[in-house]
């Protein structure tokens, strides 16, 4: 049996992290500096401070800073995604799934900030690899909504291009998006009343909202 007396200093013993979590830990920092600085104003020497590793580290796992970036944004669109979609599947009637994918948005806007600011604020005003990214995840959006749109329409025996669907669709992101900006300038109002007046505006259009129509849950 090892001597105890001459056992290392249990401070000096290095515990080895999993390679999964420790680039979960520099995604994770990387994703509050982006957030907070912007890309430009992120440097790799501070995501290697903050993690607590060495800047060849950083580099060793996502090659760039670019790739740091694309990392977090393909994190983020992974738990945006997969939270709408989970939400959506749990519903039945169209117009509460409507309900239920808008409030899963509405919640990832509310509770991972870092998260949206790295798809909404900071992708789509990059250029290349970044920009793609943006439009990837507008597209996947605009898939679950065009899902619903089909199945509503073929329950009430309409017929309707899948173009039209599609752009519909896209519009929905885009006053989504727009929506949770405005959002974010007023966040005293609570998050139900704002994932409302989207649903309210998608369900019913401005003509029937501006002769005081509405829908509730």
């Amino acid at each position: 049996m090892r001597d105890p007396a001459h056992a290392a200093p249990i401070d000096t013993v290095r515990v080895r992290v999993p390679r999964a979590v420790r680039e979960r830990e520099m995604r994770d920092v990387a994703a509050a500096l982006f957030a907070e600085r912007g890309y430009h104003g992120t440097s790799m020497d501070e995501i290697a401070v903050r993690s607590g590793v060495s800047k060849p580290m950083v580099y060793e796992y996502f090659g760039s800073k670019e790739g740091i970036y694309l990392a977090c944004v393909a994190e983020a669109e992974k738990g945006l995604i997969e939270s709408m979609e989970r939400a959506v599947s749990a519903e039945t009637a169209p117009d509460r799934q409507l309900w239920a994918g808008a409030t899963a948005f509405f919640t990832f806007v509310e509770e991972q900030r870092e998260g949206w600011s790295v798809l909404f604020e900071e992708a789509p005003s990059k250029d290349g690899a970044f920009a793609e990214a943006a439009k990837r995840i507008r597209r996947r959006q605009a898939q679950v909504i065009g899902r619903l749109m089909s199945a509503s329409a073929e329950a009430a025996g309409a017929q309707i291009k899948p173009d039209e669907i599609d752009a519909i669709a896209h519009a929905l992101v885009g006053a989504g998006e727009a929506m949770a900006m405005w959002w974010r300038e007023h966040p005293e109002t609570e998050r139900d009343v704002v994932v409302l007046r989207l649903v309210n505006f998608a369900l019913l259009g401005v003509g029937s909202l501006l002769a005081g129509e509405r829908w509730t849950p």
